[in-house]
C-alpha cells in the first residue's frame, strides 16, 4: 500500500461504500402483509382444503386414465398416402399386387407412386379433362 494513503481514511472509505444504501425507500414486508400470510398458511392447513386437494389430485388421475384409455389418435400420414403405393419387383402378375412399403393392395394403377403428390396429379388430371374436383367439407 502507497505511503500517502492513511489506513484509517482508506478503511473508512471503503466500509461506507460497502454499506447497504436504500436507493428506493423500500420498506420491505409490511405488518399488514405479514398478517394476511399467517392467515393464507394456516387456511392451507385446514383438513377441508387438504381433502380438496387429495380429492383433486386422485379425481385428475383417473380422469387422465381413462383419457389415455379412450383417445383416438388422428390417422397418421405415410410416404403411401401422399405419394402412392410401391409396387412390388414382380409388378402386376394377374392378381392383385400389395405395396412393397405398407402391403396394402394395389387396386388400380393410379394408386402407384408418382413424382408428385396424388392429390396434385388428380387435380391436374382434372384440369386436363375440363372437370373440377368437388370438396366435401
Amino acid at each position: 500500500m502507497p505511503a500517502e494513503y492513511d489506513r484509517e481514511e482508506l478503511t473508512r472509505i471503503t466500509h461506507s461504500r460497502l454499506r447497504p444504501v436504500n436507493q428506493f425507500n423500500d420498506p420491505g414486508i409490511t405488518h399488514q402483509e405479514i398478517k394476511s400470510l399467517k392467515i393464507v398458511a394456516a387456511e392451507e392447513q385446514k383438513g377441508s382444503v387438504q381433502a380438496h386437494r387429495l380429492f383433486d389430485r386422485l379425481f385428475g388421475g383417473i380422469l387422465g386414465l381413462f383419457k389415455g384409455l379412450f383417445f383416438i389418435r388422428p390417422k397418421s400420414h405415410n410416404q403411401c398416402d401422399l405419394y402412392g403405393h410401391v409396387l412390388p419387383p414382380g409388378g402386376f402378375q394377374g392378381v392383385l399386387p400389395k405395396c412393397y412399403d405398407c402391403s396394402a393392395e394395389i387396386k388400380s394403377p393410379d394408386e402407384v407412386r408418382g413424382a408428385t403428390p396424388r392429390e396434385q396429379r388428380r387435380d391436374d388430371r382434372a384440369k386436363d379433362t375440363g372437370q373440377q374436383r368437388k370438396y366435401v367439407k
